[in-house]
């Protein structure tokens, strides 16, 4: 691999603390500059060296590209990991296919075209192939934006639910540190959400409660004790019946 390609190649250490968007990145920059590559090993004049030299480049490329394909595999469709392995396949046997050919203009490694003669086949061949190298390298920065957004979700925690913590009893508490003693009614509202750990309509938190007066017992839940209650209470929208009903997110202390 040439110095230029060789600063985008990862080091196994490298590559193991990157995220996926950034070897993502790095590869597609790899393979944005195959076209150096093929130029680059005109340096040597047998043709079965030129294509050892780029089968290496290939492999390297192959490699970095596993974590990628994986990524894909897993969250994405089989058959867009195999659309984007296939489209690499293909830009690799290319190049691999312009280091076989005989190319005046890249003689010695390094491009000298010659400005009265029309470009050989085998360097208009290769710039096919540097235009879909890079075609498929801008569809992977595509792919690391993507990658990147789905992976900073991935590790932002979940907001934290407000929780009211039951100590045992008529005992509750916000912070787990220090308990209210509430009213039965009030209790019995609570250790049915406690036991549900779902939203209800006022006849379901009714049945299951005991309460007759659903709306007045939470209520006094978000109002009274200092409304240290409140934030973890859910009520209709506007206080409407059918517009979401209750919620209370309620934990025993030791679970």
């Amino acid at each position: 691999m040439s110095e230029q390609s060789r600063a985008h190649s990862p080091t196994s250490t490298e590559a193991a603390n990157r995220t996926i968007a950034n070897q993502t990145r790095t590869m597609a920059e790899c393979i944005n500059h195959l076209g150096h590559e093929v130029v680059a090993c005109f340096g040597l004049d047998d043709p079965h060296e030129r294509t050892g030299r780029m089968l290496g480049v290939g492999t390297e490329i192959e490699a970095g590209m596993l974590p990628v394909i994986g990524w894909l595999e897993r969250q994405r469709s089989a058959e867009t990991a195999e659309l984007v392995r296939l489209r690499l396949y293909h830009v690799l046997q290319e190049a691999m296919e312009c280091s076989r050919l005989e190319i005046p203009e890249y003689r010695g490694g390094v491009i000298t075209p010659d400005a009265g003669r029309t470009p050989s086949q085998g360097a208009r061949q290769t710039a096919v192939m540097v235009v879909t190298a890079m075609a498929y390298a801008q569809s992977l920065r595509e792919w690391a934006n993507k990658i990147e957004q789905e992976e900073q979700t991935q590790r932002s925690p979940a907001p934290a639910v407000p929780t009211i913590w039951h100590h045992g009893d008529r005992s509750y508490s916000r912070d787990r540190i220090n308990p209210i003693v509430v009213t039965y009614d009030e209790d019995n509202i609570l250790q049915t959400f406690l036991d549900s750990g779902k939203a209800m309509d006022t006849r379901e938190v009714a049945n299951k409660s005991g309460v007759s007066n659903v709306s007045r017992t939470i209520g006094g839940l978000c109002k009274k004790y200092a409304g240290v209650f409140v934030d973890a209470i859910r009520t209709p929208h506007d206080g409407k019946k059918g517009t979401g009903g209750y919620f209370i997110f309620v934990r025993n202390l030791d679970s």
